[in-house]
């Protein structure tokens, strides 16, 4: 074992915690090698209001905005955040329904040069709908001189579609740089399994996502092994998929994902976390769900990258 403390300086943050990291090679219950990260930095928590964060999008055009939302608790509304975990602004999304939002990501607008936001609404804890949906909504500028105001985003397009092969609980989304969408199914009751929509199908009706290659992910018997969040790089060449105790990265192959070395074991950080992305080429924010009356926490991390 080794303690490592790192600095946040060049972010402007301040360190709220001192992680003692494994050795750099692990492994996991069942004998699957892993790795530890370069870092893991608790750098904030967020505000009660945001008590079952279970998505987050770094804006590429607005520096130091972070988006998230709550899961089926909350109503159709969506908040800029920063890294301190200070509510800049909440916007209501009009024309939309939280039935039980789990994932967000930015991405190219289907139909118009912007950026948009994309909201998976796409939970399904008993696989029972046989349609979910995703709204794509022009992602808002954020006024900082207004962040106790209600404001409303533009008219959402709601996307409805089903799977191949039937309902699935499905927490993780991620948007490329085409436009076209990966989910990641949950796997806390059937095989973990990757599925994509096309961007030029996203209108089309009816709508079916199809199986991509298996990501080779395994689901075990605890929860911890659930996949609850996903994410493209800002360069739209590698895909993270988070757990509630690792982080799997891939390399995009010709529309392939293939699996860069052993997955990255950030531990017990966040129990019930949900949420990832790239804050840059290497280092990621994840966002969680309040435990126990105690604040989900903002987590920074950083792991090795590249073939084992």
């Amino acid at each position: 074992m080794h303690t490592t403390r790192k600095s946040l300086a060049p972010l402007g943050l301040a360190l709220l915690i001192s992680v003692t990291l494994p050795s750099c090679q692990q492994s996991s219950p069942e004998g699957r090698p892993r790795v530890s990260p370069e870092l893991v930095e608790q750098v904030a928590e967020l505000p009660p209001i945001l008590h079952e964060s279970s998505g987050v999008a770094v804006s590429r055009r607005q520096d130091g905005i972070l988006w998230t939302h709550n899961d089926s608790g909350d109503e159709n509304r969506l908040y800029a955040i920063d890294l301190t975990g200070e509510v800049l602004a909440t916007f209501l999304v009009r024309d939309a329904t939280n039935i039980d939002w789990e994932d967000i990501a930015l991405g190219p607008c289907p139909r118009v040069p912007r950026e948009c936001l994309y909201i998976a609404d796409t939970g399904d804890n008993l696989r029972r709908r046989e349609s979910v949906s995703i709204y794509i909504v022009p992602e808002p500028d954020v006024r900082r001189d207004r962040p106790s105001d209600s404001q409303e985003t533009e008219p959402a397009s709601k996307v409805d579609f089903r799977y191949e092969d039937g309902p699935h609980d499905v927490e993780a989304m991620a948007v490329g740089p085409s436009g076209d969408i990966l989910l990641v199914s949950k796997g806390q009751r059937s095989p973990i399994k990757a599925y994509q929509l096309l961007r030029d199908d996203l209108f089309n009706s009816p709508l079916v996502a199809r199986l991509k290659n298996d990501p080779g992910l395994r689901a075990l018997q605890t929860s911890a092994s659930w996949v609850t969040g996903a994410a493209f790089s800002p360069s739209g060449d590698r895909v993270v998929v988070r757990t509630y105790t690792e982080l799997f990265f891939y390399e995009v192959v010709g529309g392939t994902l293939v699996q860069e070395r052993e997955p990255c074991f950030f531990g017990a950080f966040e129990p019930v976390g949900e949420a990832v992305d790239f804050m840059d080429a290497s280092t990621l924010v994840m966002t969680s769900e309040a435990l126990r009356r105690r604040p989900g926490p903002i987590t920074l991390v950083r792991c090795p990258t590249g073939p084992a």
